[in-house]
């Protein structure tokens, strides 16, 4: 079944955080937290979705509240770890580690280009951040299903 929330573009709303960690050099105080605020509001809406969707399927059930909460609890725990929690410790590793290694290296090529106004030691790290983040969302997806397939069975 067709999962708007997974198997859309819409998922990269999740993934909101990082491109705010990929953009940290170039944000406010307050511009991460808000971009983390954006994939929160998205795990929120997924976890709404999926528990009401349970709750209405489950009509005339015992136990529809516990369906709908548990539906609702996997739900809120696979997003937390696939969207939010692994992707923006990545993304945040990486950055991190592209600005060790500007830190370390010998940027008198930047010099150049930081006589025009382009900030090499901002951008590369911005850059590799973006990079990222299309190559970890199905691994990481995939890694979270498994896990979840361990503790929340099918």
């Amino acid at each position: 079944e067709f999962d708007i929330y997974r198997d859309s573009p819409l998922r990269y709303m999740g993934y909101a955080n990082e491109c705010g960690e990929a953009f940290v050099a170039w944000l406010p105080a307050w511009g991460v937290p808000a971009t983390y605020g954006v994939a929160a509001t998205y795990v929120l809406a997924d976890t709404v979705d999926k528990g009401l969707k349970r709750w209405k399927q489950a009509e005339g059930d015992d136990d529809r509240l516990n369906q709908a909460v548990g539906v609702a609890t996997e739900t809120v725990t696979w997003q937390m770890l696939a969207s939010v929690f692994w992707p923006g410790s990545f993304i945040r590793v990486v950055v991190a580690s592209t600005n060790l290694a500007l830190a370390k290296a010998d940027t008198s090529a930047f010099e150049a280009l930081a006589a025009q106004g382009i900030d090499v030691e901002k951008i590369l790290p911005t850059l590799f951040g973006l990079a990222a983040i299309p190559f970890i969302v199905k691994p990481i997806d995939t890694t979270v299903d498994a896990a979840g397939e361990v503790s929340f069975g099918k």
